[in-house]
This record gives structure tokens, C-alpha cells and sequence, in this order.
């Protein structure tokens, strides 16, 4: 019973469950075709923030099998991003292989080389 509590005293698993209730409201209350455009984007905003917290989730559980990443919040943007696009594209029957292809090696390298500035900057001046 403390480990449930203690797992509910975190801030991002509130935030989760949160989002997911939001999301059985707003998806199970509403249908796609009938719905103003507003609220497709309401939606798709929603569906974007709980792809966030499932990444990082997956990189808070990933830190006990000893995979650590010093900016796990730029990584789970990086990744919801391409998430977003890939859904979009499927979204208007727009998605192939390819962009897969070509999309999830970006945000890697994108994710790789902020990161690896972001550690030059702070070697070079963090001692100013």
C-alpha cells in the first residue's frame, strides 16, 4: 500500500492519470465526424501531452535497468514530436514506410546533437 502512494506522490503520475481520464471524456463523449474542427484539435493536443508522459515514463522505468539519460524531458519532446506527425500523417492517409524511415533517425540525431552541445556549453562557460 505505500509503494501505491508513494507512485501516486510523483508528479508526472498524477499528471498521467489526469490525462487519462481527460482523454476517456473527451474521446469517449465525442465522435470525430460530428465534432467542430476546435475540438479535433483539442483532441489531438490532448492525445500529444499523454504520448509525452507515456515516453517518459518509459525513460523513468528504463533508469532502473540502468539506461540513464541526463535530459529526459528533451527526449520525451523530441519523440512525442515525431509521434505527433507520424499520427497526423496516418491521420490523413499520408504515412508510409519512408517517413518512418526518415523521421525517427531525425529526432534521434536532432535529440544526439542538442544534447551534445548543450554538454560543450556547459564545460566551456560553467566555470565562469
Amino acid at each position: 500500500m505505500r509503494f501505491a502512494f508513494r507512485v501516486l506522490a510523483r508528479r508526472h503520475v498524477r499528471q498521467f492519470i489526469i490525462l487519462l481520464v481527460l482523454d476517456a471524456a473527451v474521446f469517449g463523449a465525442s465522435d470525430a465526424q460530428k465534432v467542430p474542427s476546435l475540438m479535433l484539435a483539442v483532441g489531438f493536443v490532448l492525445f500529444l501531452a499523454t504520448i509525452y508522459h507515456v515516453f517518459y515514463g518509459i525513460m523513468s522505468i528504463a533508469r532502473f535497468y540502468g539506461f540513464r539519460l541526463k535530459r529526459q524531458n528533451r527526449f520525451a519532446l523530441y519523440f512525442t514530436g515525431v509521434a505527433g506527425v507520424l499520427a497526423a500523417l496516418q491521420s490523413i492517409g499520408e504515412l508510409s514506410g519512408r517517413d518512418i524511415a526518415v523521421m525517427v533517425p531525425l529526432a534521434a540525431i536532432g535529440y544526439l546533437y542538442s544534447s551534445y552541445g548543450s554538454k560543450l556549453y556547459n564545460v566551456n562557460h560553467g566555470s565562469e
